[in-house]
């Protein structure tokens, strides 16, 4: 576990930008449950990555990591944001 969490904090925004493509990709292929699946995956790798950083790293890089991770906690409330907005907007363009 700790190697792959690791690897995601070292490569971190290549794993924001995969999850970015993939939740534009299903707005685009308009699935609902996959908006909020990526949408609430982020949100929660990035709370992981929050108290991974909290259990094993010291230092100035405790700082850099918990940085990250709130930036990906942000980036998934974002998200969710986002595709509530999306979610409103396409019933009510059903509905009329």
């Amino acid at each position: 576990m700790d190697i792959v969490l690791d690897f995601i904090l070292g490569n971190l925004f290549i794993f924001i930008m995969i999850l970015f493509l993939a939740f534009f990709i299903s707005i685009l292929i308009k699935k609902r449950v996959l908006i909020l699946t990526f949408s609430i995956f982020t949100l929660i790798s990035g709370l992981l990555l929050l108290i991974y950083a909290f259990n094993t790293i010291t230092g100035f890089d405790l700082v850099d990591a918990q940085m990250k991770s709130v930036i990906v906690i942000g980036i998934g409330l974002l998200l969710i944001l986002l595709s509530s907005i999306f979610i409103i907007n396409q019933e009510l363009k059903r509905r009329l």
